[in-house]
């Protein structure tokens, strides 16, 4: 093989390798963000729930959230 047949395998190889790191980043953009705002809301609702909405509740209530909750998942 020779330099120039080296050079040209090397350059198809860097461009493959762009073509792939180009498709696959605005996926795992999308998957960044998505963590990070579920993460975030997590964050900010469950200390909210553990203070505010369980003490306020029945045990009744709580059990029929739950409930809902656990059928949605």
């Amino acid at each position: 093989m020779s330099h120039r047949d080296t050079d040209l395998t090397e350059s198809m190889h860097y461009l493959y390798r762009d073509s792939i790191i180009r498709a696959v980043m605005p996926a795992l953009k999308a998957g960044a963000l998505y963590f990070a705002v579920a993460f975030a809301a997590g964050w900010i609702l469950g200390p909210i729930r553990q203070l505010l909405v369980i003490p306020a509740s029945t045990e009744w209530q709580r059990q029929e959230t739950d409930a809902a909750i656990a059928k949605m998942a």
